[in-house]
């Protein structure tokens, strides 16, 4: 359970944090880039000797895959958080779990049950009225695309992260995958921001990269609890309502306290059916 609670507690610290990014001018694609750095780096210290490994390794290919979706969905909740919220932005990425949950079932033989189409539909519910574009600035009316765009790519990020784990990755190399998964990260983002500088749209800043340093600290951390929880002696499949919940729940009181954002009315209801959903998914576990 402390893993499972140490990744709670620095997914909350990443949403408040990206909340800030307006405020203390922060370039979001920089911090993002410059987050896997660190991932990299603490990746690389965490498994020390590195083992023999190269192109042929069975979880190779889905560390490249999961690091391109890790950069695109942290860059568009980096954009939510500033242009929606906390409490939309965390609903939208904590409800991805719907889709692993659902993928799920073809991939280790279990049995889809009403009851967990239920808790999908509620999730859809969910992402729905959180994206309210009430809820957005006056200057983004197409801001309801975020949401969905984080529920998606997250939930394909997070499917792919649990298959690694419970089909690919050997316990002795969680370092070296997270260095390569976040290494891949890192290469797709400084590509991002290498092309954006020859097109004289990006400048470098000490301050975005400082604060990106910090977030790929708990970045990391987050992940690395997670990876660790699924090996725990918590019942996989309640790790992922469980995460959810208690993201949800302490990014929307610390909003709340620390930036005076309280839910309007469809985002109540958001979070109402985005409870509804993974206590639903976690009675059926």
């Amino acid at each position: 359970m402390s893993w499972l609670l140490l990744s709670i507690g620095c997914s909350v610290f990443n949403f408040l944090l990206f909340r800030q990014f307006k405020q203390w001018k922060i370039d979001t694609m920089l911090a993002v880039a410059s987050n896997y750095l660190s991932c990299t780096l603490l990746g690389w210290l965490l498994q020390g000797n590195l083992p023999p490994f190269g192109l042929s390794t069975p979880w190779l290919p889905w560390a490249a895959f999961t690091g391109l979706l890790f950069v695109v969905v942290y860059v568009l909740i980096g954009k939510s958080a500033i242009q929606l919220g906390v409490n939309v932005t965390t609903v939208s990425a904590k409800m991805s779990f719907a889709i692993p949950m659902i993928l799920a079932f073809s991939l280790y033989q279990t049995s889809l049950q009403w009851q967990h189409l239920i808790a999908f539909l509620l999730a859809i519910a969910a992402i729905f009225w959180s994206s309210n574009p009430k809820a957005a600035n006056a200057q983004s009316k197409k801001a309801w695309v975020l949401p969905i765009a984080i529920f998606l790519g997250g939930g394909l990020a997070d499917a792919s992260l649990n298959y690694v784990e419970v089909k690919l990755l050997p316990p002795t190399e969680h370092g070296l995958f997270l260095m390569s998964l976040f290494g891949t990260s890192a290469i797709f983002g400084w590509s991002a921001i290498g092309i954006q500088h020859l097109q004289s749209k990006k400048h470098f800043s000490r301050k975005s990269f400082s604060v990106g340093l910090l977030l790929g600290i708990t970045n990391f951390t987050s992940v690395f609890g997670l990876l660790k929880a699924f090996r725990s002696e918590i019942n996989g499949a309640v790790i992922f309502p469980l995460l959810n919940v208690g993201t949800i729940l302490l990014a929307g009181l610390g909003a709340w306290w620390i930036f005076k954002e309280r839910p309007d009315g469809n985002q109540w209801l958001a979070l109402l059916a985005a409870f509804a959903s993974i206590l639903l998914y976690s009675a059926l576990a």
